[in-house]
């Protein structure tokens, strides 16, 4: 495969990361143009197999494609200046939008407005709910494990989302098993022959484990916040809106981060090119980890990233493997259909708080309306704040 040298890498997906608006559907439309059509950097084979193995792991899909092609085309260091190019655009505003939201954005901290944007953020995670709804639970048993998981943090039992999607990844597993499927069996000198992948994979627990007790046994923000930021970005299946509940829970539930600068950030990041997650880079600006807002922003940014690289490359070698075992697809259906559910709690409170009034309810429904008829959020975000705002 041809080699690309870093500097064309990282100017390549700099250009796509100030462009690439829509979300990851939209991204992963316009990587297959440059990367398949325009450039030939990938064939459309490989390109969809890389779609493939990216919708089983966990993580941000259209960044994982982006740091899957860097690592193709120039190895480890190919892969960081893809992520860099493709990122730093939108970490970048959204630190800035932290960093300068009192002194640039008064008008925004005033009751109406607050209350506008909560209308948006609510509108945008129903969207991302009824899509996700539409397209991970086909059957009977999706539908009641999403309720499930939906129950389990809707009541009172302090459950950890972590908890709820290895549990769904378990049932998945049985359900696996009392389906009469017949599926090829693992080829384990596939992995004796590539002990790279396992030792990445080592990497990806390992690091989870070890932040994990440094929150526990050293509690303090530095540890409390890089474990938040690692293990979301381990278990964000289905789509980059998974982020909302698992970040809300660890920063907003814990009286670090207030709720209505928590949806104002995610409200401009859905305004953002490139990847959603560069939500983080606004959550750690807002942060007290360290004395700089900058460095708390790129702490936040690395960590929740940082899990994409290490299954990226511990799973790339084994995306036939992967993309082909009915046990792990069974694993996925599971873990996807309990990530709606984790939605669907967010946006029952979020409901609850947020409609108070008829105008609430017919500025929501309005906007789902635009959403689904592919309105441009340029024009529908705008104009569903000017109509609450003024009216």
């Amino acid at each position: 495969m041809q080699k690309i040298n870093l500097f064309t890498i990282f100017y390549v997906f700099l250009k796509l990361g100030l462009t690439s608006f829509g979300g990851p559907a939209a991204h992963l439309n316009i990587f297959r143009r440059v990367f398949v059509q325009e450039k030939a950097w990938l064939t459309s084979h490989d390109y969809q197999h890389l779609i493939a193995l990216t919708q089983l792991l966990p993580g941000p899909s259209s960044s994982q494609v982006g740091i899957a092609i860097g690592y193709l085309k120039h190895g480890y260091l190919g892969s960081v200046c893809a992520w860099v190019g493709f990122t730093l655009p939108s970490a970048l505003i959204m630190m800035s939008l932290a960093i300068f939201d009192f002194q640039f954005f008064q008008f925004l901290q005033q009751p109406k407005s607050i209350s506008a944007i909560q209308i948006i953020v609510l509108t945008v995670i129903s969207f991302a709910f009824w899509q996700m709804l539409r397209s991970f639970c086909q059957f009977t048993w999706q539908y009641l494990l999403m309720l499930l998981s939906c129950a389990l943090l809707l009541f009172p039992l302090a459950i950890n989302p972590f908890f709820i999607i290895v549990l769904s990844g378990c049932i998945g597993l049985l359900i696996y098993r009392t389906q009469s499927i017949k599926t090829a069996k693992i080829d384990w000198k596939m992995f004796k022959n590539n002990k790279t992948g396992l030792l990445w994979m080592l990497v990806f627990f390992s690091t989870f484990l070890a932040l994990f007790i440094l929150k526990i046994t050293q509690a303090n923000m530095l540890n409390q916040s890089i474990f938040g930021f690692y293990s979301t970005g381990s278990m964000v299946f289905g789509g980059g809106h998974v982020v909302l509940p698992l970040l809300h829970q660890e920063f907003v539930e814990t009286g670090l981060i207030e709720t209505h600068r928590f949806e104002m950030g995610y409200a401009f990041a859905q305004l953002m090119p490139g990847p959603l997650f560069s939500f983080a880079s606004y959550l750690g600006a807002l942060l007290p980890i360290t004395a700089s807002p900058v460095v708390n922003s790129v702490i936040a940014t690395v960590f929740i990233f940082l899990p994409s690289f290490f299954l990226i490359f511990a799973c790339l070698k084994y995306w036939s493997l992967l993309i082909s075992n009915q046990r792990i697809q069974f694993i996925v259906f599971a873990i996807n259909a309990a990530v709606v559910g984790l939605l669907l709690a967010t946006v029952i409170p979020m409901g609850m708080l947020s409609l108070n009034s008829f105008k609430d309810a017919l500025c929501a429904i309005l906007l789902f309306i635009l959403l689904k008829l592919n309105i441009s959020i340029f024009i529908s975000f705008p104009l569903i704040f000017v109509l609450y705002f003024y009216f």
